[in-house]
C-alpha cells in the first residue's frame, strides 16, 4: 500500500508517519507530502527507512498534487482543518481512501456532503479520526475510576 500523509512534516503528521513506520508492512510505502519539502526530507532522513519518501505538495495546486501522489491507497490529512475540503477533493482526484484528524462542526458538515462522491468510486472517507486519542483517554479514566483495582490498561487506536 502507498500511504500518503498530507502535512506529514507537521506536528500531527510526524506522529502519523512514525506510527506508520512502526506498524505498516515491509512492502508498504509511506509518503511525507508537505508544503515544506525541507522539513519533509529531514523527517524522512531521520527515520532511516527506505519505505519513506518526501515530496512537496500544496493541496491548493491540485493538478501538481495529483501528479506527485499518483498511486496512493489512502490520503491521511494532517493539515489544518480549513484545507479539509481541498484535501478531500485531492483524494477524490486520486481515487483513494481519505482520513482526516477532524475539523470544526461546520467544516465537517460541508465535508459530509462529499460522501456520495466517495461511494461512487468505491472509496471511504473517515472524518475526525484525531478525536480518538483524546476521548479514548477520557473514557478510559472514567472506566478505571469505577473499578476497584486497575493493573494495566491497553488501548489500541487504529
Amino acid at each position: 500500500m502507498r500511504y500518503v500523509v498530507l502535512g506529514g512534516a507537521g506536528a500531527m503528521g510526524r506522529i502519523t508517519v512514525r506510527d506508520l513506520v512502526e506498524t505498516s508492512s515491509t512492502g508498504d510505502r509511506i509518503v511525507i507530502a508537505d508544503y515544506d519539502l525541507g522539513k519533509a526530507r529531514a523527517l524522512a532522513a531521520s527515520l532511516r527507512d527506505p519505505r519513506v519518501s518526501a515530496v512537496r505538495v500544496d493541496v491548493k495546486e491540485r493538478a501538481a498534487a495529483v501528479k506527485a501522489l499518483q498511486g496512493a491507497f489512502v490520503l491521511i490529512n494532517g493539515v489544518q482543518y480549513q484545507l479539509n475540503l481541498d484535501a478531500m477533493e485531492l483524494a477524490l482526484a486520486l481515487k483513494c481512501h481519505y482520513v482526516d484528524l477532524g475539523g470544526l462542526f461546520h467544516m465537517t458538515r460541508r465535508q459530509a456532503r462529499l460522501d456520495g462522491r466517495f461511494r461512487e468510486i468505491g472509496r471511504t472517507a473517515l472524518l475526525g479520526m484525531g478525536a480518538a486519542p483524546g476521548i479514548t483517554n477520557i473514557l478510559t479514566r472514567w472506566a478505571a475510576d469505577r473499578l476497584d483495582t486497575v493493573c494495566e490498561i491497553h488501548v489500541r487506536v487504529g
